[in-house]
C-alpha cells in the first residue's frame, strides 16, 4: 500500500474511532475507574513508544542523513514538549489578556477541577452569566484539544512518510488508546456545560477530524519539501531529515503527555475509590512494556 492510501486509511479509522469514543457519554455511562484504567494504559504506551520507538527511529534517521544532528535532536524534542506544555496552559495564558475564568479540564482523564463541580451546586441567581461562561469554557476546551490532537497527527504523518510499517503500527495504536479517554472526557465536559447533543457532536467532530487533518498535512508537507530538493538524491535527503525532525518533535509531545498523565494519575487528590490503584499501576506498566512487541516484528520499509 502506498503512502497516500495508508495515510487516508489511518486517518479515517482515527477519525471514526475518536468520534465514537466521544459519543459514549451521550449514549451510556462509563465509570471513572474504567476511564482511569484506559488512561493508565494509554500513558504507559505513550511513554514506552516515545522512548523505545519514536525517539530512536528519529535519531537513527537523522544521523543516517547528517553527522552533526545532536542539536536538532535536542531542539526538536524540546519544541515538542514545550508546545504541549503551552497548549495545556492555554487558559492561563488567555486569562492574562481577558479577565475570565475557564474550567481546567484534564484532557487525558476526562476530569474537571473541583472548583467547576462546586460552581454547579450554587443557586440559579447567576444562571445566565454561568451559562455564558460555560459556553466560553466549552469553546476554549475544544480549541485546546483540537490543537493538541493536531500535534498527534504530526506523529502519524511523519511515521507514514518514514515508510516503516512497524513504526506506523505502534504510533497508530498508541494514539488510538490515548485519544479514547480524551474524547470521552471532552463530551462529558461539554454536556456538563449545558450544550445540546447536536452541539456536542459538532465539537466532537472538530476534535475527531483534527488528528487526521494533522496527519495528512504533515505527510503532504514532507513530500512537498522533498520535491523541492535539487535532484532525486537531494530530495530524498531532505525528506529523511524533515521526517526525522518531526518524529523527534512527536517524541517530545508524547513525553509531555505521558508525564502529565502520570502526575495526574498518581498525584490527583480524590476519594479513596478514585485514587491510583494497583490495577492502574499494572495497566500503566503493561502499556510501557507494550512497545517491546516491536522487537519481534520484522522491519518493513
Amino acid at each position: 500500500m502506498n503512502g497516500f492510501a495508508t495515510i487516508l486509511l489511518l486517518s479515517l479509522i482515527m477519525g471514526v474511532a475518536a468520534f465514537a469514543a466521544g459519543l459514549l457519554p451521550v449514549l451510556l455511562p462509563l465509570s471513572p475507574g474504567k476511564i482511569r484504567a484506559i488512561s493508565a494504559l494509554g500513558m504507559g504506551i505513550l511513554l514506552g513508544t516515545s522512548l523505545m520507538v519514536i525517539i530512536p527511529e528519529g535519531v537513527d534517521t537523522l544521523y543516517t542523513e547528517s553527522e552533526g544532528g545532536s542539536a536538532a535532536v535536542g531542539i526538536s524534542l524540546l519544541v515538542g514538549f514545550l508546545i504541549m506544555y503551552l497548549i495545556d496552559n492555554v487558559t492561563l495564558i488567555g486569562s492574562l489578556f481577558k479577565k475570565s475564568s475557564f474550567q481546567r479540564v484534564d484532557v487525558e482523564l476526562g476530569e474537571v477541577d473541583d472548583d467547576a463541580t462546586i460552581a454547579e451546586s450554587r443557586g440559579s441567581e447567576s444562571r445566565d452569566h454561568s451559562q455564558s461562561r460555560d459556553a466560553s469554557s466549552a469553546n476554549a476546551t475544544t480549541t485546546g484539544l483540537v490543537i493538541h490532537a493536531l500535534a498527534d497527527g504530526v506523529a502519524v504523518g511523519s511515521s507514514v512518510a518514514a515508510g516503516n510499517s512497524k513504526l506506523e503500527l505502534i504510533i497508530f495504536v498508541a494514539i488510538m488508546i490515548h485519544k479514547a479517554p480524551a474524547a470521552f472526557g471532552l463530551a462529558a465536559v461539554l454536556l456538563r456545560s449545558g450544550l445540546t447533543n447536536t452541539q456536542v457532536k459538532l465539537h466532537l467532530g472538530a476534535f475527531a477530524a483534527s488528528t487526521p487533518v494533522g496527519s495528512i498535512l504533515t505527510w503532504a508537507l514532507i513530500k512537498v519539501i522533498a520535491g523541492e530538493g535539487s535532484g532525486e538524491s537531494a530530495g530524498s535527503n531532505s525528506m529523511h531529515w524533515w521526517t526525522a525532525v518531526l518524529l523527534l518533535f512527536s517524541g517530545g509531545t508524547f513525553l509531555y503527555v505521558a508525564v502529565h498523565v502520570m502526575q495526574e494519575l498518581t498525584g490527583h487528590v480524590t476519594t479513596a475509590k478514585e485514587s491510583f490503584s494497583p490495577a492502574d499501576l499494572g495497566f500503566s506498566v503493561i502499556g510501557m512494556l507494550f512497545p517491546l512487541l516491536t522487537l519481534f516484528l520484522p522491519d518493513v520499509e
